[in-house]
């Protein structure tokens, strides 16, 4: 037996309604709502914090090394996926197509890379993940050129290099050339300067 919390009339244990006074002796409505809205909202938190977790863990691991975002020939960008070594600048490439079309006052430059793929899986190195600048404003990539022996970059297996060269044509008169690396799902843009 327990009392009704209505009337305080004694009533058997299992009733769900006070049989004298007909007051509801379960949890009223609203709580049970809340109870649900607040179990909802950290089955959405706790799913959210996983799946930025599983997404970290499965494309992330992009290491600034102490905070150094700008790198110069000769120095590599290192994440737990790819080693990427600034191999050289060439700040007058001339070997490009006759027919390709330059602006007078502009000439191409060339940056290369080899990345190593150090991780299990297949990873993506490409010119498209490179965009230019010369003095801070975004130039084209050129593609006119007659390199050979080069790649362009794309799926890399584990444990193999690919050498990839970037080209942009860029005012003659700039001084600060660079190019900027944005690798999938990183938080910072790497960038690899010509000086």
């Amino acid at each position: 037996m327990k009392n009704c919390k209505h009337c305080h009339e004694e009533i058997a244990k299992s009733a769900k309604m006070c049989p004298k006074c007909g007051g509801r002796l379960g949890m009223p409505t609203f709580a049970k709502l809340l109870i649900l809205f607040v179990i909802i909202i950290v089955c959405i938190v706790a799913c959210t914090n996983s799946c930025s977790k599983a997404v970290n863990d499965a494309f992330g691991g992009y290491d600034d090394q102490n905070g150094i975002t700008t790198f110069h020939v000769g120095e590599i960008f290192n994440s737990k996926y790819l080693k990427v070594a600034f191999d050289s600048y060439n700040n007058n490439f001339t070997n490009y197509s006759e027919y390709s079309d330059i602006k007078s006052s502009y000439k191409i430059v060339q940056f290369k890379f080899t990345a190593e793929n150090i991780s299990d899986d297949n990873q993506t190195f490409d010119y498209t993940d490179f965009n230019c600048y010369a003095d801070n404003e975004t130039m084209q990539q050129f593609y006119g050129t007659n390199d050979s022996g080069l790649d362009s970059g794309g799926t890399v297996s584990p444990g193999k290099k690919v050498t990839v060269p970037i080209y942009c044509e860029v005012p003659k008169t700039a001084s600060k050339i660079s190019v900027e690396f944005k690798p999938l799902f990183a938080e910072k843009n790497y960038e690899f300067v010509n000086n």
